[in-house]
């Protein structure tokens, strides 16, 4: 059985007023973004992160956050 990167993903689809057209999906692409914010825990489940990058040292801030927002400390120095 082949794994979804071993394959890639390429679905016809007619439409009744387009035409026909490829459509190209990488789902290691989307996973790789899905997961860009967020920290994995116990029985997959999921965190939001801050993400904030240091300048200095390139590394994503980690600390707990709302969805789409900054950690207590970064919400700051983003203003």
């Amino acid at each position: 059985m082949k794994t979804r990167s071993q394959t890639k993903n390429n679905i016809s689809i007619i439409q009744p007023y387009y035409g026909e057209f490829e459509l190209e999906f990488d789902f290691d692409d989307a996973s790789k973004h899905w997961n860009a914010n967020k920290k994995k825990i116990e029985n997959a489940c999921y965190i939001y992160v801050c993400g904030y990058v240091n300048e200095k040292t390139g590394k994503k801030c980690m600390k707990k956050s709302n969805c789409g927002e900054c950690c207590y400390i970064h919400r700051k120095t983003k203003k």
